[in-house]
């Protein structure tokens, strides 16, 4: 929800309403320069101050015909592991939806989750990784069942980067 937080901002406006928002981080002095954040958001969990941007910016809330914003802020993805996010897309799918996978952040561990979630579950999945201080990054769609490579095979450079890096 950092640097990716302008991009959820301009679905929402376009109309995509349900979210699920994960990020274990606060809004700090450093974030305001690169990411969608205010004065105002400093201290706050990122999720959270996203949220109070897309409530500001609904401007059909009124409209019987234009669905309400939906959205859960949950923390740190890693915490909910592959089982929990495969809950998460099935519960997504009996609501009527079709999830797609978001994935934009710069913890590696995050991403392969990801990964291994979208595989799990067949979602479709946008990879927006970056390295640790910006130093690089990719940004990669997988659509399932398209012969696409996977996002591992795809970042095989992004983790052996991690593997080298690694201290824990």
């Amino acid at each position: 929800t950092g640097a990716s937080g302008a991009l959820v901002e301009q679905l929402a406006r376009l109309g995509v309403k349900r979210w699920r928002l994960f990020d274990p981080d606060t809004v700090e002095r450093k974030n305001l320069v690169a990411q969608n954040f205010t004065w105002e958001d400093l201290a706050e969990p990122k999720p959270q101050a996203l949220l109070r941007r897309l409530r500001e910016c609904e401007f059909e809330r009124d409209n019987p015909l234009v669905p309400a914003l939906d959205v859960k802020c949950l923390g740190d993805v890693t915490e909910q592991g592959e089982e929990g996010l495969a809950e998460l897309v099935a519960a997504e799918r009996r609501a009527g939806a079709q999830p797609l996978l978001l994935l934009a952040s710069d913890s590696h561990p995050a991403q392969a989750l990801g990964r291994r979630a979208a595989l799990a579950s067949g979602a479709p999945a946008f990879f927006a990784g970056m390295y640790r201080e910006g130093k690089a990054g990719e940004i990669m769609f997988v659509a399932p069942g398209t012969g696409l490579a996977c996002y591992r095979c795809m970042a095989a450079s992004r983790y052996e980067f991690w593997a080298g890096t690694r201290t824990t």
